[in-house]
């Protein structure tokens, strides 16, 4: 199965990609006032307007890929500690948070039957998903959650390929 894009870290990896090389353009700068006096008011206005576009864009790269980060462990403990069911997904939703190219966010609602026998209705997190997407019948979702919290819970998402669906003729 492959595995889903999630918005949170693209964002976090485009951000950090930007910032970075941004704060060293401004850290060059600042260090080139210092060497020539003569154009030392120049340099350090254009060094601190590369700086803050540069500290602006790595803030935000850092605190998305800490929400990434975080959202990851949470999902690792509950895979380790939590209860597992296999899920139904029941409708793809798309969302316009995160537009990349030929994808955009979108997050899926699903179903699965708990050990007492009742039916409960979970929703995923942001993934990134095609344009080109056919229909429900692409994912397969497992729903881990937690023993003490039922409404602590994730849906892990991954795209079904051909082969994993279980049919009694195979005509290919």
């Amino acid at each position: 199965m492959a595995e889903l894009r999630n918005p949170w870290r693209t964002f976090g990896k485009v951000a950090l990609a930007i910032g970075v090389p941004l704060t060293a353009v401004a850290l060059i700068l600042a260090a080139l006032a210092f060497v020539i006096e003569a154009a030392a008011f120049g340099l350090f206005i254009s060094a601190g307007s590369v700086g803050i576009n540069g500290l602006v864009w790595l803030i935000i790269g850092v605190c998305c890929w800490n929400y990434f980060k975080n959202l990851a462990d949470r999902y690792n403990w509950l895979w380790n500690e939590g209860e597992h069911y296999d899920a139904e997904v029941l409708e793809i939703v798309q969302t316009n948070t995160f537009r990349f190219n030929r994808s955009c966010s979108a997050y899926a609602e699903c179903s699965y039957k708990n050990s007492e026998g009742k039916i409960c209705l979970v929703r995923s997190t942001l993934f990134m998903l095609d344009f080109n997407f056919y229909g429900n019948n692409e994912f397969a979702a497992k729903v881990y959650v937690n023993k003490r919290d039922p409404s602590d819970y994730f849906v892990d998402l991954a795209l079904r390929g051909a082969e994993e669906i279980e049919a009694d003729y195979d005509y290919r």
